[in-house]
């Protein structure tokens, strides 16, 4: 497994992936144009 900066192709499967998390409140929600925005702070893990 290795980790790469965040590309905005990836922001729909961030933006799935916090939804998933912020139903139970354990993340808080973000929109996609949020997301977006801000894709320079997210980091993608891939195998």
């Amino acid at each position: 497994m290795h980790t790469r900066e965040a590309r905005l192709r990836d922001a729909g499967q961030i933006h799935d992936l916090i939804a998933s998390y912020s139903g139970d409140g354990t993340l808080l929600p973000r929109t996609l144009p949020e997301i977006c925005e801000n894709i320079r702070d997210f980091v993608v893990a891939e195998e």
